[in-house]
């Protein structure tokens, strides 16, 4: 059996962007079919805007425009929200600004705060009544991520769907406990596009095993496109929650690798970078999932690229941009990419 690891690499800081540091990788045990994360990237410094981009490039679809996409707007909020984000300042501590523009790009994002306002409320609530992970998820997540949703400049939809608690394939990758294998994963949501060529889908599916596009059993997502994986975790919770992305990617790592045996004329097996969230109560996290290059030995590692301490209004604001961001870095980049995979569009 082979091994899967996870790699915890910070690529990019609140206002600033600093050199990977390299960290040792820890183990998720009982997952088959993904040999281990060693080195990739480890040593990459990317902080510059030229640094390295061809090597990220050559190899790993999406993955340099997913980066600048997140670079340039992680510090940057409308000017419209000066005043707001001034009058929200904490008096007994260090404070950070962002960088206020006037950008039109931006504008869309100035009316958020009533929203900003009613989310810091809900925080405070949630961290001083410590509540489960459904109720951050209901008082927090889904709302940051409808906020998002609503600000997207393109007529494309992304879903905001609820996965909780179903199986995935190969269920070798499940963890086992107890000498039990498990049956199920929960990842909280996954952000998804919804693909209605059903002629175009049984063709690929008549090729594969099981009836569905994804990695999932479910009968709701046979037939959309994963474009992100959203885990929420309380504040008092186990574990980072960062091993069940690991797990969930893995498993959809698998699924595409099928779909690039079943399509002859792919000439490029790269496979491209997906985008992969993480609430642990206020606290958010922004990860990149890596594969490496075709005919190398097999390798799979979660980066993070961003984080955020959503109670301070400040962050909680550029969070909602940067989730918009990516939800377009999605439809215009890995939907793309998705679709040629598969050939839907011949």
């Amino acid at each position: 059996m082979s091994d899967y690891y996870y790699e915890d690499e910070r690529v990019l800081e609140w206002l600033e962007l600093v050199e990977p540091q390299g960290r040792a990788a820890s183990r998720i045990p009982d997952t088959a079919n993904i040999t281990s994360v060693a080195s990739l990237f480890r040593s990459t410094n990317i902080s510059g805007d030229d640094a390295q981009s061809i090597e990220f490039e050559e190899f790993i679809p999406g993955f340099e425009e997913l980066y600048r996409a997140v670079k340039k707007v992680h510090r940057q909020v409308p000017q419209d929200l000066e005043g707001f984000l001034r009058s929200h300042l904490n008096p007994f501590g260090p404070n950070i600004l962002p960088q206020f523009t006037k950008d039109v790009e931006f504008r869309i994002f100035a009316d958020l705060a009533p929203d900003v306002e009613d989310l810091t409320n809900e925080i405070k609530l949630c961290k001083r009544k410590r509540v489960t992970e459904d109720e951050w998820s209901d008082r927090l997540v889904f709302p940051m991520l409808r906020l998002a949703q609503k600000r997207l400049r393109t007529d494309l939809e992304v879903e905001i769907a609820t996965v909780k608690s179903i199986g995935i394939s190969p269920p070798a990758l499940l963890p086992v406990s107890a000498g039990i294998p498990a049956s199920q994963k929960r990842v909280d949501y996954s952000l998804c596009f919804q693909l209605d060529n059903i002629r175009r889908l049984r063709r690929v599916f008549t090729n594969l095993a099981g009836d569905s596009l994804n990695q999932c059993q479910h009968p709701r997502l046979w037939n959309h496109v994963l474009l992100s994986h959203v885990k929420v975790k309380g504040l008092a919770a186990e574990g980072p929650g960062d091993a069940q992305l690991g797990v969930w990617t893995a498993a959809g790592v698998k699924r595409i690798q099928e779909m690039q045996k079943w399509n002859p004329y792919l000439r490029d097996k790269s496979i491209a970078t997906q985008p992969l969230w993480l609430w642990k109560g206020d606290n958010l996290t922004l990860y990149a999932s890596l594969m490496s290059e075709p005919g190398e030995p097999e390798e799979l590692l979660i980066y993070e690229l961003a984080e955020w301490h959503l109670e301070e209004p400040a962050q909680l604001v550029t969070a909602i941009i940067c989730l918009s961001r990516v939800m377009e870095w999605s439809l215009t980049k890995y939907l793309p990419w998705f679709k040629k995979l598969i050939q839907y569009d011949n």
